[in-house]
């Protein structure tokens, strides 16, 4: 907190409060935002009702239509989620954040990978049809959490990406009150105290 370490729970001023809670590490500025961030690669960003239709970004707009939430910094359709993250990119992040080196690395998983990434043990358990995630199907679609789970499988190469590539999605199931934090436990690789 302003350049000092702090240990959770933490208190500062009067309305924000530093936790750790189902494995995030929540900041809760009651009762307009709480931000939560699994240590990895989700961050879920909860708005109160003040800011509806006040803010706009990588999340969207809060204006309770989500078939316009995924627009480019100049308002218009994203076409991929690299294009809409490439149009949000702020001076100074535009050499470090670049589209063809992300692509460059995901084109780098040799066959071994690609059959290890694309396997029941890493990132179809996002799309089993008898897995712990199936009852999210019909709400919120697993594709682009499966190929984002394999892009960065590919550029990260590392088994703990395949956590925060469910954690991702259920998180994102869990908005929906459709699933609780069990499946942390059956997978074993996304233990976080709290």
């Amino acid at each position: 907190v302003n350049g000092s370490l702090v240990s959770i729970p933490f208190v500062t001023g009067l309305s924000t409060k530093i936790f750790s809670q189902e494995g995030f590490l929540v900041i809760d500025s009651s009762p307009d935002i709480q931000i939560r961030y699994n240590g990895f690669n989700v961050i879920k960003i909860i708005l109160g009702e003040r800011l509806q239709n006040k803010v706009c970004g990588l999340c969207g707009n809060f204006n309770g239509d989500i078939t316009d939430d995924y627009a480019t910094l100049r308002g218009k359709p994203a076409v991929s989620s690299v294009v809409l993250a490439q149009s949000w990119k702020t001076n100074g992040m535009q050499k470090s954040c670049n589209e063809l080196q992300y692509s460059q690395y995901a084109a780098s998983c040799d066959n071994v990978q690609i059959q290890e990434l694309q396997s029941d043990n890493f990132c179809l358990k996002l799309t089993d049809m008898k897995g712990f995630f199936q009852p999210c199907y019909g709400l919120l679609d697993p594709l682009p959490f499966y190929e984002s789970c394999f892009l960065d499988g590919c550029y990260n190469h590392k088994r703990i990406q395949l956590c925060g590539s469910l954690a991702a999605y259920g998180e994102a199931c869990r908005t929906f009150g459709i699933l609780g934090t069990d499946w942390i436990e059956k997978e074993n690789c996304c233990k976080r105290t709290g």
